[in-house]
């Protein structure tokens, strides 16, 4: 099955853009690490911050998912295989830029900080399962007041 690869794609990845932050947002008010907000101004300030630079930094990552829900439109018609091929690329590909920023400040997958580096690789993968992949193919559905198509009759009526 051939599917719509950019909708799909921008669905996960602006799901991701803002269900990450928003989820982040919410254990820091409860956990109050790393940070404790002293008023509402600090958490929306913080939340859009988060937002922007997710967005802005997630770019490159978008594009990357949408190249490998292309490939894997490619090759193989098996959704199953399409969403578990695009669960490994997309948690690997939402990674990427906090190792290419944080380098060896990365937390330690062991060290309790790496949740915060979670969020947006659990949101990627939670919205490649939760959206459907829609096929490319449209059913055709026939109108009984619809006439066959004549060639010697013009276009435009």
């Amino acid at each position: 099955m051939k599917y719509r690869v950019l909708p799909y794609t921008l669905k996960v990845w602006l799901t991701s853009v803002a269900v990450a932050p928003l989820l982040q947002i919410i254990v820091q008010l409860i956990t109050r690490i790393p940070y404790r907000f002293d008023s509402v101004r600090d958490v929306f300030v913080y939340l859009l911050y988060m937002l922007v630079c997710g967005w802005l930094f997630s770019i490159p990552c978008w594009f990357l998912l949408w190249l490998s829900a292309w490939l894997t439109n490619q090759f193989t018609a098996n959704v199953r295989l399409i969403k578990v091929t695009l669960t490994l690329a997309g948690v690997l590909i939402a990674l990427l830029p906090f190792v290419t920023y944080a380098g060896d400040s990365l937390p330690h997958y062991t060290n309790p900080d790496f949740i915060w580096v979670m969020f947006y690789p659990i949101t990627i993968a939670t919205g490649i399962w939760v959206y459907k992949v829609k096929s490319i193919v449209q059913t055709v559905t026939t109108h009984q007041e619809e006439t066959p198509f004549n060639p010697d009759e013009p276009i435009i009526t």
